[in-house]
């Protein structure tokens, strides 16, 4: 007899069976030969059939041929592999233990039936899912999605099993459904990952987003979209494709996610040393809520200031995470002497777009101004180290010419706690750079693990000062945020006149001086430039009780 016996996963083969009086005439035969005398196959101890040694039918299917053993167990031995579920199961057919049976199940009745006895009953196929045979009248045929074959499927298993209606494909599919025509009538079909997609062509209408084949769309829109959407965006007069009147990018405002960046930033004005500013503005409605499309003022500010930015050439807006239902101005880079002219211009419209719709950067409390800097003249890591420590050797009078305190109260409205939040703060520099401790470091010692402390300070969003994207820039970001131009020149002054000081003072006396010495060299140098930075500098710093 011949049966098909499921080896491994998903191998089965056709091996040689005894039939049920032979399996039962061959254990009859090994009874009677440990009748009067036998020994355990584990322990090898002495005993009989009376004294409780018991026989186990073996199979041994290893050789691709079946082998039946015996094997005789004592009475502890038995005990000792009782608890193995895969060892003596009496057989419910021909009563003789094994050790290993197949379940099966025939009206509903689990059956505990060894490997020869399986083979006496027909119409048997084995579940799928579960393993267990049952009647083929009773199972339901599929696709065995793990096999990749026609397998059947028990009335148990069928009951939690997703099983496609459409390829009747199962185990790890999931339901999808597409819409096609079936008789000239637009049909919804359920299908699964498998033939939506390779049985069948689907696409995803850009509007509506359901699923349908693609000769039922059209521009990539279905019918019902293509006769509700608009052509035209009022706001870009590009092509729309939307229900909306506008576009789905002028929709959000044109602003970008925070990571982006240009392909090209734009360098205004001469001179190697080019200063980019990033400007954040909030006071908008639902000022806690960072909307994919924003309405109302919000929308309005930005649709307009992305029209004055020509094409994005001047500036280009993004989302920023710190800042509640705002948004940040990025102005490409320029020079210290283009600031005090075209820049100006450029910034005095920006202000001025955002002030008439309402929004605000110093009240907003959570707004900053952040500066970047080239490092295109840095032409040393000793350069860059002092630069980087040069903001720290000045950082209580920083503080205010940034006019922040280092530390903001904001109340939390979940809880109504006080919350302290830091802004610009010089933690991890510190841990570069300790104020006034130079006995155990020296320039050497900081230059030299400087590709270490780097990629560190790098990672530090909130710190005083930090590298900009790909280490090119040097970004200063303790400024609070202000639509007051004079201050904003202020701070581009301010960080333009601490860069040339920094190139003049040693590193090492910078960590050995007080802060307050380093603020009074800081002050000399100031005095002797004659610039525009060094004048609007002077008359904003005695406005803040700071005097150069």
């Amino acid at each position: 007899m011949k049966l098909s016996e499921y080896q491994g996963f998903n191998n089965w083969k056709e091996i040689e069976m005894p039939t049920k009086e032979e399996l039962l005439k061959f254990v009859e035969l090994k009874r009677s030969e440990i009748d009067s005398y036998g020994w355990c196959s584990y322990c090898n101890s002495h005993g009989t059939v009376e004294s409780g040694l018991q026989l186990e039918i073996s199979f041994d299917e290893s050789q691709g041929e079946l082998n039946i053993n015996v094997i005789t167990l004592c009475p502890l031995c038995y005990d000792a592999r009782k608890p193995d579920p895969n060892r003596h199961n009496i057989c419910t057919s021909c009563g003789v233990l094994n050790s290993r049976t197949r379940k099966i199940v025939i009206d509903d009745n689990e059956q505990e039936v060894c490997a020869v006895c399986i083979g006496e009953i027909d119409g048997l196929e084995r579940c799928g899912v579960c393993g267990n045979a049952h009647l083929i009248d009773s199972m339901h045929l599929g696709h065995d999605m793990y096999s990749d074959r026609e397998n059947y499927i028990c009335n148990s298993c069928i009951q939690f099993t997703h099983v496609c209606p459409s390829c009747g494909r199962f185990n790890g599919v999931r339901s999808r459904s597409y819409t096609t025509l079936i008789d000239g009538v637009l049909t919804k079909v359920d299908g699964c990952n498998f033939c939506v997609g390779n049985d069948v062509d689907i696409e995803y209408c850009a509007s509506c987003a359901q699923a349908f084949t693609t000769d039922l769309l059209k521009y990539g829109l279905c019918n019902r979209c293509s006769k509700a959407v608009k052509k035209t965006c009022l706001n870009c007069g590009g092509f729309n494709g939307t229900k909306h009147d506008m576009c789905d990018w002028c929709r959000q405002g044109r602003i970008h996610e925070w990571k982006y960046m240009p392909e090209e930033f734009i360098f205004y004005g001469d001179g190697i040393v080019h200063y980019g500013l990033e400007l954040e503005i909030t006071g908008f409605p639902n000022s806690q809520v960072r909307e994919t499309y924003p309405n109302g003022r919000k929308l309005k500010c930005a649709l307009e200031l992305e029209l004055n930015s020509k094409k994005e050439n001047e500036y280009y807006l993004v989302n920023d995470a710190t800042i509640n239902g705002g948004f940040e101005i990025v102005f490409h880079p320029r020079s210290i002497d283009n600031w005090f002219n075209e820049g100006r211009v450029v910034l005095n419209e920006v202000i001025k777009i955002a002030r008439k719709h309402g929004a605000v950067s110093y009240k907003g409390g959570f707004c900053g101004i952040h500066i970047h800097r080239s490092i295109v003249d840095l032409n040393s890591n000793l350069a860059t180290a002092t630069l980087m420590y040069s903001i720290q050797s000045i950082e209580p009078y920083a503080f205010i010419i940034a006019q922040r305190t280092g530390m903001t109260n904001v109340i939390d409205e979940d809880s109504g706690c006080l919350v302290r939040k830091e802004y610009g703060n010089f933690s991890r520099m510190k841990e570069v750079f300790p104020d006034n401790d130079v006995s155990n470091l020296t320039q050497r010692d900081i230059v030299g693990q400087m590709n270490t402390w780097r990629h560190s300070i790098a990672e530090d969003h909130h710190s005083a000062i930090t590298f900009g994207v790909d280490k090119e820039t040097i970004e200063l970001r303790i400024f609070r945020g202000t639509l007051n131009d004079e201050t904003i020149m202020a701070y581009l002054s301010f960080y333009d006149l601490l860069s040339k000081w920094s190139k003049t003072v040693s590193l090492t006396n910078l960590m050995r001086k007080q802060q307050s010495t380093n603020w009074k060299s800081f002050s000399d140098f100031v005095k002797t430039q004659d610039c525009k930075q060094s004048q609007v500098l002077k008359r904003y710093a005695k406005s803040k009780g700071v005097y150069l």
